[in-house]
């Protein structure tokens, strides 16, 4: 309880144009705080679409029964992200060398 008081008393003895530029300091630190994690938030949405759009693509390989979203603009989404997915797969695929079969040179 006394170093609370003294950090109060220590408070009011600041001279206010301290005060404020440190108050002004403190608002430019939450709002970049801020930015931080709406970035982080806007990061972390997007890989958890992606995921979905996985899952439900390995769904729909495996022959499993999906359910689609309901509103039309998270479909629309669902269906770009699945692009994306198939065009990852066409890279890899091209990229991947065919195996080609040697005839073998046995003689009768």
């Amino acid at each position: 309880m006394k170093e609370a008081s003294r950090v109060i008393d220590r408070f009011i003895d600041t001279p206010r144009k301290k005060r404020d530029t440190r108050a002004l300091d403190q608002e430019t630190f939450l709002k970049a705080s801020i930015l931080t994690l709406q970035g982080e938030l806007k990061r972390q949405r997007m890989k958890n679409r992606r995921l979905r759009a996985m899952f439900l693509a390995g769904k729909c390989l495996a022959g499993e029964e999906i359910t689609l979203p309901d509103n039309i603009g998270d479909l629309s989404i669902l269906l770009g992200d699945i692009d994306l997915i198939l065009d990852d797969i066409k890279k890899v695929e091209s990229s991947t060398p065919t195996s080609t079969t040697i005839p073998s040179t046995t003689s009768t």
